[in-house]
């Protein structure tokens, strides 16, 4: 977590960032200047699935998958997860929405059709 906790201390936009660990989940508790806090879970699947969305902690805002060789089912997790107000997505993702007011309709590059 170096790389994630090294980019977080030099955004623009995060005045200060919490690592939280417990036995079985990682989190961050982000706070924005000008912007409600967001809680990141960290997820090390390599292919999230519905199972990985439905075993996930409650109360998250964001659900980072750290491997970056990681995958997630870009239809079912993604809808469920917009559904519940939480985004999902790899390192570029979280780094954008760290703008964003309104994390859910974010749509990361990972995520975006080629036009």
């Amino acid at each position: 977590m170096p790389y994630l906790e090294n980019a977080l201390a030099k955004h623009v936009i995060v005045d200060s960032f919490e690592k939280i660990e417990t036995d079985e989940h990682i989190f961050y508790k982000i706070e924005r200047d000008g912007k409600f806090d967001l809680t990141i879970w960290v997820s090390d699947a390599y292919r999230f699935n519905i199972h990985d969305y439905s075993i996930r902690p409650q109360e998250i805002d964001f659900i980072y998958l750290a491997k970056p060789e990681s995958d997630y089912n870009r239809d079912e997790v993604v809808e469920m997860a917009y559904s519940d107000g939480i985004n999902i997505g790899k390192f570029g993702a979280l780094m954008g929405i760290l703008y964003q007011r309104n994390i859910r309709d974010y749509i990361p590059p990972e995520r975006r059709e080629d036009d």
